[in-house]
């Protein structure tokens, strides 16, 4: 079992492209408060943030903060989780929609989620899936009224030393970052570029023997956060696999890219998204978003379910 273990890491650690994670915050009046503070929270300093997490299985973490005596909680899909589902579980359709759909199904299995009454579930689905638990049923019917997307990283690997980083990057050990300037309030924007080496960074956690990271094939990342100043992080932009995905953020990436290009990246057949990103910010013209993007939903329907997809119960 060790080894099978072993060779599935290997593979998702092998491919070049991927979404490395993606973080959905979760509806206030569907989260189960008594579950969540039973539960242990490992607390996590970074910089001038404080957060508490909790794994609820590999690749699948939920995250806890506090504002303003306020607690949000979001849940964190990890490119373990994501492509693992994609990879061996035929349900998923190889779709990220649905992926995150079957995170949802974790956390209501763990009790962490709760289906408000105002939750509409049509009788003929009722019928078809009568072995399901109502609770369950509510919540995958109106999952966007359960969890809005908030960020969603794209990482690119190269084999070492194919990326050169430019010098007037922002170094911080040996990660460098993207300088975005300053917002309009004056505080300073966060980079959305990010290149670092794995090795270095997965012997930090000693989470994986010495050996296996040493292994890997592309250890090198560039990696690219979209988060709260993108306006088109609605869940529907999920629908798809990798390549449907990426390539509907592409326009955005290489808007990006163009504007905060921090290295210098190879062109090869294996990054086919990356090469599209380049060729896109190296136009005159600026890229089209495509008309299936959609933007946030600032105002989610109240009593409307989600069926445009099927169930993948």
């Amino acid at each position: 079992m060790k080894n099978e273990q072993l060779l599935i890491y290997k593979k998702l650690n092998d491919i070049p492209e991927k979404i490395d994670t993606i973080t959905i915050r979760l509806a206030g009046d569907c989260v189960d408060s008594v579950k969540m503070n039973s539960i242990y929270w490992n607390k996590v300093t970074k910089g001038f943030s404080e957060f508490y997490t909790c794994t609820v299985r590999k690749g699948l973490n939920l995250r806890r903060t506090v504002s303003d005596m306020q607690q949000f909680y979001y849940c964190d899909l990890q490119f373990e989780f994501i492509f693992y589902e994609l990879l061996y579980k035929a349900y998923n359709q190889n779709s990220i929609l649905n992926v995150v759909r079957t995170a949802l199904m974790y956390l209501e299995f763990c009790g962490f989620l709760k289906a408000p009454n105002h939750f509409l579930v049509p009788n003929f689905i009722k019928e078809r899936e009568n072995k399901c638990p109502e609770n369950l049923l509510k919540i995958l019917c109106n999952y966007s009224k359960v969890a809005s997307l908030v960020e969603i990283d794209f990482a690119f690997d190269y084999k070492k030393d194919e990326i050169r980083c430019f010098d007037d990057c922002i170094k911080y050990d040996s990660t460098r970052y993207s300088n975005e300037g300053r917002l309009k309030s004056g505080k300073k924007a966060k980079s959305r570029w990010i290149c670092y080496d794995r090795i270095e960074k997965e012997k930090a956690k000693r989470q994986e023997s010495f050996s296996i990271l040493e292994s890997m094939t592309y250890p090198q990342r560039l990696e690219v956060r979209l988060g709260s100043d993108c306006e088109y992080l609605n869940l529907e932009n999920l629908r798809g696999n990798f390549y449907t995905v990426a390539f509907l953020f592409s326009p955005i990436l290489a808007k990006s890219w163009k504007k905060n290009k921090i290295a210098q990246v190879p062109t090869d057949q294996k990054h086919i998204v990356f090469n599209y990103i380049q060729f896109l910010s190296n136009c005159m013209e600026t890229p089209k978003l495509s008309e299936e993007l959609k933007k946030k939903e600032k105002n989610k329907r109240k009593d409307k379910p989600n069926l445009e997809e099927p169930l993948i119960i």
